[in-house]
């Protein structure tokens, strides 16, 4: 991806300033990364309430016999 950028002509303030193109890179690769983890915390809350689900619906089962 880096080799796809021109930095030629590109000022000091354009390249590292407060708005320049390494914070924006920074920027975008922080909120991708947190953006994976919250998409992980998802997912793995999901897995566990479905777990959860499960085993309750086989324990009443198992206590109350299958009425279906």
């Amino acid at each position: 991806m880096l080799n796809q950028l021109d930095f030629h002509g590109m000022t000091k303030e354009e390249l590292t300033g407060k708005d320049g193109l390494s914070q924006q890179l920074t920027d975008r690769f922080y909120k991708r990364i947190l953006n994976a983890a919250m998409d992980s915390i998802s997912a793995t809350r999901s897995t566990i309430m479905q777990e959860s689900i499960t085993a309750t619906t086989a324990t009443y089962i198992v206590r109350n016999g299958d009425s279906g």
